[in-house]
């Protein structure tokens, strides 16, 4: 009898098969890593474009603040012009003052303004994300 030194056709296939069943949990976890990473870098997108609205709400005079929006933007948080709106995949508004919706207001002050920056669009998969602010009046 000689002694076998090679794997029979049946032995790789098993192997193969055990292999790709042992990868495709591995590829199902990857795309939604991918697709959570996207939305992750979405948030984070948005959550600058709030801060950039804010910082320019604070450089507005006081007594000149009111509501706007919808301000297009894209990607990069960059206004995009009115004839360009295929390139906008963010869009902004500013509510000065918004309702408290039954939540009691602790800043009831003629020189304290309640901000709230609700950034949405295609980016976010169209589920706003709302982020607030306080701005006092310093009397500049």
């Amino acid at each position: 009898m000689s002694s076998r030194n090679a794997f029979s056709l049946i032995e790789v296939t098993m192997a193969l098969g055990i292999i790709g069943f042992s990868i495709l949990p591995l590829v199902k976890l990857m795309s939604v890593g991918f697709v959570t990473m996207q939305d992750a870098n979405s948030d984070v997108r948005a959550a600058i474009i709030a801060r950039q609205v804010i910082a320019e709400a604070q450089r507005t005079p006081y007594g000149q603040l009111t509501d706007s929006g919808p301000i297009a933007m894209d990607y990069e948080g960059n206004p995009v012009a009115a004839g360009k709106a295929a390139d906008a995949v963010f869009e902004v508004y500013l509510r000065v003052n918004p309702g408290s919706g039954g939540v009691v207001e602790l800043l009831d002050s003629p020189n304290v303004s309640r901000l709230q920056v609700i950034v949405g669009g295609a980016a976010l998969g169209n589920r706003p994300r709302v982020f607030n602010a306080v701005l006092a009046n310093t009397g500049d």
